[in-house]
């Protein structure tokens, strides 16, 4: 269980809706704290609505994902614990520790993974805030660097020669930028249903077609009303969208 501290200025950064008339609000500390403590008790479900709380009240960084899987994990929920992981995974890239059990969930399963392009993979490494953050940056940067080489004649070409890496920064900012609206242009999904069947058509009495192992990582092709077409390999099939909630929930099919 990881423990962090929070504070009420970054809540009210991304967005928390806790405040009410005439109400106190807990503080993001003391309810990551009292869900770590609730946890460390080994009262799962408790510790989970604690950390569901958080995410409901706009606080969806990466490490209340990560303890969230930890509690749904535990309750034998390995599914949901792998959503839980994969959202943790994309505001937390290369971290050891949610790798770890994200790996170790979907062994657990059998789960099959969405194989991506390299491009994508290696973009994906870096979280889209931090993209954001450098493109911004490297942009200002070259544009001061290349106007002060035009007003400043003795280290013009120091400064020229420094807009043109600032450059090289906006161009791979921009890149991994690009990987980022790739992936969301294509919804990934994650099966939190145990051995679900998908069907050839969305209906209820359609033939079945293939089944996917529950904490399975799929791509969202198309949409019928309560029905997604979803990808798994070379393989396509239509499921209800209860079965496989999208990880980042802001994206829909097109």
């Amino acid at each position: 269980m990881r423990v962090l501290w929070f504070s009420l200025v970054a809540l009210i950064l991304t967005g928390g809706t806790w405040l009410r008339a005439g109400e106190t609000p807990p503080s993001p500390d003391s309810l990551f704290l009292e869900g770590s403590a609730l946890y460390n008790q080994t009262n799962y479900p408790a510790a989970e609505a604690k950390f569901l709380e958080l995410l409901d009240a706009g606080y969806r960084q990466g490490e209340v994902w990560f303890n969230l899987g930890n509690c749904q994990i535990k309750q034998g929920r390995t599914g949901e614990a792998i959503l839980s992981y994969r959202r943790a995974e994309l505001a937390l890239p290369r971290d050891p520790d949610v790798e770890a059990n994200l790996r170790f969930a979907r062994r657990s399963t059998g789960a099959a993974v969405v194989d991506y392009s390299w491009w994508i993979d290696l973009g994906m490494m870096v979280s889209q805030r931090h993209w954001q953050a450098l493109t911004t940056g490297s942009y200002w940067l070259a544009a001061l660097l290349w106007v002060g080489g035009l007003l400043y004649t003795p280290a013009r070409t120091v400064l020229f020669r420094g807009a043109v890496v600032a450059g090289l920064g906006l161009v791979l900012s921009l890149g991994g930028q690009a990987a980022w609206w790739q992936w969301h242009h294509h919804p990934e999904a994650v099966v939190v249903e145990k051995n679900l069947r998908t069907r050839f058509a969305p209906m209820d009495d359609a033939t079945l077609a293939f089944a996917l192992p529950e904490g399975s990582t799929v791509v969202v092709e198309d949409r019928a009303g309560e029905w997604v077409r979803v990808r798994s390999g070379a393989d396509s099939g239509w499921v209800r969208q209860s079965a496989v909630p999208m990880v980042a929930p802001w994206t829909n099919p097109h």
